[in-house]
């Protein structure tokens, strides 16, 4: 019962209700896959004032038993595909495997279209793939992702915070606007975050000069050629075309989102736009704050500091 309840995965189940609902009701399960924690969090809260809600835990596909329960007994249903509902079938049943029904109803919803998505044989007896080895592999590959990527976060956000204590505020900006991203506005202060990070980047790393280096202007508008001419710098050869061509490309990016939410272009289209460019930042916000050691501040502070601070004696 354990391994079937969390085993000490994230887990806020009511144990003491399941087993009471196991022995006289009927319950029903749903499975969500690449659901991130706010919105896990967001649903959990909004469905625990419901008194039918027993509770929800974290699927762990090491876990054969959650495997066998959760992943080959429960039927497919659906995907969401930005603002698009996808709703599965078998093509090889034919027409009659769509529930035409489920499809007139979630029509009605809040999605820009509902569609179909043929499954082609997978969660059947004819599905080869899905194995519990397979499933085991991908839950330990989703751990070593998470693991690196978390250590990509850290070491930015250390690094920003070295660099300048202001830098991880605009970035926490960024991405706090962007969670709840409705409006054109919302889009434009994203992108107005991302914009002021690099800015602080350059400003940090190579600050403005009135004269021309290497032929660029690197005054206080062209924060873009100040992160090229710290590239240069620091790379040669092909690191540095490729480090170059990112700073490009982001700027690009940051100026072509805000062009589309000015025009009041599809606002889900533009967020998915946004999501690559917060992800691209972040990535090369790592690649070039490596480029060099984090400062050390030659005015230590020392044991004499410490006693000022305490009130103690030397």
């Amino acid at each position: 019962m354990a391994s079937m309840l969390g085993n000490g995965n994230w887990s806020d189940l009511d144990k003491d209700l399941f087993l009471q609902a196991l022995f006289s009701s009927r319950i029903y399960v749903l499975s969500f896959e690449g659901m991130d924690w706010h919105m896990r969090d967001r649903l959990h809260k909004a469905l625990k004032t419901n008194e039918a809600y027993l509770g929800a835990i974290r699927i762990d596909e090491t876990n054969q038993v959650h495997w066998s329960l959760y992943n080959q007994d429960l039927i497919p249903f659906a995907r969401i595909v930005g603002n698009e509902l996808r709703l599965f079938y078998q093509a090889y049943e034919g027409e009659a495997a769509k529930d035409i029904g489920m499809f007139n109803s979630l029509s009605g919803l809040a999605f820009d279209s509902v569609t179909w998505e043929d499954l082609a044989g997978r969660g059947t007896i004819f599905d080869t793939q899905d194995t519990f080895e397979r499933a085991n592999r991908r839950a330990e590959l989703d751990e070593y992702l998470s693991q690196h990527l978390g250590h990509v976060a850290d070491d930015v956000l250390i690094r920003l915070a070295d660099l300048e204590p202001k830098l991880p505020d605009i970035l926490y900006a960024a991405l706090r606007t962007f969670q709840i991203t409705e409006t054109s506005e919302d889009i434009a202060q994203v992108c107005c975050s991302c914009r002021r990070l690099l800015t602080g980047l350059a400003d940090a790393l190579f600050p403005a000069r009135d004269s021309l280096v290497n032929g660029r202007k690197v005054g206080n508008e062209q924060y873009i050629n100040r992160l090229w001419v710290y590239v240069d710098e620091k790379l040669k050869g092909d690191q540095r075309a490729l480090m170059v061509s990112q700073v490009k490309d982001i700027g690009t990016r940051i100026d072509k989102i805000n062009e589309l939410a000015n025009k009041g272009l599809h606002s889900e289209i533009i967020k998915s736009d946004l999501h690559r460019l917060i992800s691209a930042l972040i990535i090369f916000a790592y690649d070039i704050l490596a480029l060099e050691s984090p400062h050390i501040n030659p005015e230590t502070f020392g044991p004499e500091d410490i006693y000022g601070v305490l009130g103690g004696r030397k």
